[in-house]
């Protein structure tokens, strides 16, 4: 999910019965639905729930989301357990379709995942595969 997807996340998105996550408004103005795995799952579940705010990931302010992601100092402190140097927000979703891509999950399986409405936005992941061409054409 992009940024401004996780962190307009409301509760009433997420459907643990169906282990899936409505974006009510993507990049392209658009509904989509994401398929959650057992660790999002988990880790959705165990987030506290602030009383008054429909937001998975709340701000200060009652009814208000978080603004700008985590907070420095813990995002700071996560990177270096990690061992992760120099990141930005977006390089956890490259990260995401990347991994896809190496595990030779079809284009527009990757494309639909990330939202894109053409399997040509994808195409920057492709780099990590040499034989791109037999999981277009199978895809």
């Amino acid at each position: 999910m992009r940024k401004s997807e996780q962190l307009n996340l409301e509760w009433t998105d997420v459907d643990f019965r169906r282990n899936l996550i409505t974006i009510k408004e993507s990049k392209a103005g658009e509904p989509r639905h994401m398929p959650m795995n057992q660790v999002v799952i988990e880790a959705l579940q165990s987030l506290p729930r602030m009383l008054h705010n429909p937001f998975v990931f709340f701000g200060r302010e009652e009814g208000q989301p978080l603004h700008n992601g985590t907070k420095h100092s813990d995002w700071q402190k996560y990177l270096k357990q990690a061992r992760i140097k120099n990141p930005r927000w977006h390089d956890l979703r490259h990260t995401f379709a990347s991994r896809l891509v190496m595990r030779g999950i079809d284009l527009y399986t990757v494309s639909k995942l990330m939202g894109h409405h053409s399997t040509e936005m994808t195409e920057r992941y492709t780099h990590l595969v040499p034989n791109l061409q037999y999981l277009v054409l199978e895809g």
